[in-house]
């Protein structure tokens, strides 16, 4: 099949695509709005629903931008799908006996006792720890193992009786 003719076929069996001689037309008409919309409440993505359609996705964004009552039709139909989805969860968790719908159905209903992560309030004076809020006893004790840990760095791997290393890798 030629590229031309598979295009003529996504077009024609495409749910999404404006019937009639509007079919070919690349702008934002209002029947291609509206396709558009039906597109994404049935669950498409934007870019989805603009390539069935064969329009771009700026020009949609642009009516979007340009006109008031197609940016609230656009959002509705945003919500429609997100409902959509939202029943199919319910079923998932209830019917269809998923633990992972159902532990995802907790989380996001009663969050204060199914959330993963708990927020953990530090009081200000201890977020930050520096050397010189330190007693002198700690400071020097610090300063001493700084000093070996230099010291170790700069020994060579036969001191440290690592036989066969090099200084900087491993054994070539």
């Amino acid at each position: 099949m030629s590229e031309e003719a598979e295009k003529q076929a996504r077009l024609l069996y495409n749910q999404y695509s404006v019937d009639g001689p509007e079919r070919r037309q690349r702008k934002a008409t209002r029947a291609i709005k509206r396709k558009f919309c039906q597109a994404l409440a049935n669950g498409a993505s934007v870019t989805k629903a603009c390539g069935a359609l064969e329009i771009s996705t700026a020009a949609m964004y642009y009516q979007r931008q340009q006109d008031p009552e197609f940016k609230e039709a656009w959002e509705d139909a945003l919500e429609r799908a997100a409902d959509r989805y939202e029943d199919r969860l319910d079923e998932l968790s209830i019917k269809g006996n998923h633990p992972g719908s159902t532990i995802f159905q907790l989380k996001n209903r009663r969050p204060q006792k199914w959330q993963d992560r708990h927020d953990v309030t530090v009081e200000k004076h201890e977020e930050h720890r520096y050397v010189h809020d330190l007693g002198p006893g700690a400071q020097l004790a610090i300063l001493e193992r700084m000093q070996e840990l230099r010291e170790a760095r700069a020994k060579t791997p036969a001191e440290l009786g690592l036989e066969g290393l090099q200084k900087r890798g491993h054994a070539s």
